[in-house]
């Protein structure tokens, strides 16, 4: 292959390039024919392409070759029958741009395609426009003998939709530096100042150093680019300590398995402060077709993650007081009951309803009844620091507490009088005390394992009983007696 020929499989290339496209094609037209001289991406169909009747070409009729074509999907463009070879090579993007002289004339066209859906962006076109301009211009000069070419002989195949290699020959050194202004100038804006996202280039082996890393690690982790190329252990020293092994693990398995690396993990930026990224890499290789180095984005997502924990926490939380919400709550206490009980130790619920609390909210507003319940879920936290435990609100002024392991009934006496001891002093609302009590039915956990349900509901029948025995008090459910225990 020519040196020229060479250069015009760059220029291609630098067209799938820009575009982030599997396959670019250059074509000239001639009345008859079409000539695909260059190609990335279609190695396999390159033999029986390089000629192709007209009426089997990419694009006919021809003054279709006078416009640009952006199609995302093929469903939404033209149909089978306008693009026949597009079709037999299963494309389904495509975005095309002509090839044209100063007078408007079509001298072929510059394509990229995808076989799968792909969205053109108004840049992707502009880029492709920029590479086809200078591609029509320099062969415009050659074609009239300027820029100190000899102009071509006069040969009845050759017109103004007929580009052949003789032209190529003389045209591609011209283009060579241009092509080089081109590519430095889009290499910059698509990998450094469009992406909002730090680029790198790791080394393969043990110490996976970095050989390129982009001057965005300055605004998303406080570190100075150069410093990130000339320590060695500039990545494992950013990601979190309780990240580092997994992370790295899961780097080895996409070496070994020659697969993209994605995850999303914390990093701890320069000030200390700790962030949330989503690192996607693929292994880039060298001409004998070996492993050479990882190439990848890193996106901060901090953002989102916390947008995710905060959705999922009101998924799961009372947003007045903080406390799990009954569907969350009912998860926990099944998953508890599959534990191992502690030998000796039992299960115990306990549910809590405020005595007169509709008063409060009657007489003094809803207000000061939040106020209420806020302080009533404070103490109850206050109250259960020693023991395994989870704290609930239902609903209104229901809360329901689990207690994993319960020694003896008078270690249960003991632990619901403290609670019950909380409440004597009273809650200070403008000034003002309202006095507070509860009322508390507690249900064991019985040999048998018994439902969630029925344990919930053995709990709420006590402390009805409770509330009929005079309120500010407890009642223990027996289940072997069916009987209520004031303990």
């Amino acid at each position: 292959m020519s040196a020229n020929l060479l250069m015009l499989d760059r220029l291609t290339r630098l067209a799938a390039k820009v575009c982030h496209a599997p396959v670019a094609l250059m074509t000239v037209i001639e009345v008859e024919r079409q000539f695909f001289v260059s190609q990335v991406g279609l190695s396999a169909h390159w033999a029986k392409l390089q000629e192709t009747p007209l009426p089997k070409a990419l694009w006919h009729p021809l003054d279709t070759l006078e416009q640009s074509f952006i199609v995302a999907d093929k469903q939404d463009g033209p149909s089978d029958q306008q693009l026949p070879l597009t079709t037999a090579l299963n494309m389904t993007a495509y975005l095309k741009v002509p090839l044209k002289t100063s007078q408007g004339k079509s001298l072929g066209y510059l394509c990229v395609m995808n076989p799968e859906p792909q969205v053109w962006s108004q840049a992707n076109h502009e880029d492709l426009i920029d590479v086809a301009a200078i591609a029509s211009r320099e062969i415009e000069q050659v074609t009239a003998g300027k820029s100190g070419y000899t102009p071509l002989p006069q040969d009845p195949y050759l017109t103004d939709l007929a580009l052949t290699n003789a032209v190529l020959e003389q045209t591609l050194s011209a283009l060579k530096l241009n092509l080089n202004q081109l590519s430095a100038k889009v290499d910059y804006r698509t990998l450094v100042e469009q992406v909002p996202a730090i680029i790198y280039i790791n080394a393969l082996g043990n110490n996976r150093s970095t050989l390129y890393v982009s001057p965005q690690v300055q605004d998303i982790l406080g570190y100075d680019p150069n410093r990130c190329t000339v320590d060695a252990q500039f990545w494992p020293h950013v990601i979190h300590p309780d990240d580092q092994a997994w992370v790295a693990e899961a780097r080895v398995q996409a070496t070994l398995s020659e697969q993209p690396f994605q995850n999303e993990y914390r990093m701890v930026r320069q000030d200390g402060k700790t962030i949330w990224v989503r690192d996607e890499a693929v292994l880039v290789r060298d001409q004998m077709g070996a492993p050479k180095c990882w190439q990848g984005v890193v996106y901060d997502i901090t953002a989102r993650r916390c947008l995710e924990f905060q959705l999922a926490y009101q998924a799961t939380h009372d947003a007045l007081t903080g406390l799990a919400n009954r569907p969350h709550f009912v998860s926990s206490l099944e998953e508890t009951l599959l534990k191992q009980t502690i030998p000796g130790h039992q299960l115990v619920v306990l549910f809590l309803d405020l005595d007169d609390f509709k008063a409060i909210n009657d007489g003094l507003g809803h207000r000061a009844g939040d106020h209420v319940l806020i302080e009533v879920a404070s103490r109850l936290r206050s109250c259960l620091t020693a023991e395994p435990s989870h704290i609930a609100r239902f609903g209104g002024d229901e809360f329901v507490v689990v207690i994993e392991a319960v020694s003896s009934l008078a270690a249960l006496g003991r632990l619901v009088q403290r609670i019950l001891d909380s409440f004597k002093a009273p809650v200070m609302w403008q000034e003002k005390p309202l006095p507070i009590n509860v009322s508390i039915g507690a249900a064991l956990n019985n040999p048998e394992q018994i439902s969630v349900d029925q344990l919930l509901q053995n709990a709420d029948t006590a402390m009805y009983q409770a509330k009929r025995g005079g309120k500010g008090c407890y009642r223990l459910f027996q289940a072997e007696t069916q009987m209520m225990s004031l303990i």
